[in-house]
């Protein structure tokens, strides 16, 4: 299964991308050869770390299922196709998130980022073929690996 980060962020938070890279890393090979069944293959959760007043520029987008899309690789300039991709936003309190140190906002975004994939168990019927259940628990746990207090 493929689960990465689309992280959207601007110059005030530079200084917490080790933490964001650690994250989307930890994720991206925790899940690589994972497989919760055939409905749901690939995950973007999209980390929006910007100021107030930027919300025309980095709308949250809600949950999206897709049974089948596709979309232009920047780099190769050629169609990619997938199939049985969820995607969805999440937006941290900004004030909250910018201020704290480094191990702390590691800490909530783990714990951010965990509490989102809720939204997959309230979706689920879109993707009766998956195992939320099983998913959620090694998600916590892959996130246990960038958080000292992780909890269930």
């Amino acid at each position: 299964m493929n689960v990465g980060l689309a992280i959207e962020s601007n110059e005030t938070v530079e200084r917490f991308l080790p933490i964001m890279e650690k994250l989307y890393t930890e994720l991206k090979i925790y899940f690589y050869k994972r497989d919760y069944g055939k409905d749901l293959q690939d995950l973007a959760i999209g980390l929006i770390l910007t100021g107030p007043g930027t919300e025309k520029f980095h709308p949250i987008r809600s949950f999206k299922y897709e049974k089948e899309s596709s979309y232009k690789d920047i780099f190769t300039n050629k169609r990619v196709n997938i199939k049985n991709a969820a995607s969805y936003d999440v937006k941290p309190d900004f004030e909250r998130f910018s201020q704290m140190t480094l191990d702390d906002a590691q800490n909530y975004l783990a714990e951010l980022l965990f509490e989102s994939t809720e939204v997959l168990e309230s979706n689920h019927e879109k993707f009766p073929n998956f195992d939320v259940k099983q998913f959620r628990k090694d998600f916590a746990n892959c996130l246990r690996g960038c958080s000292s207090r992780r909890s269930e």
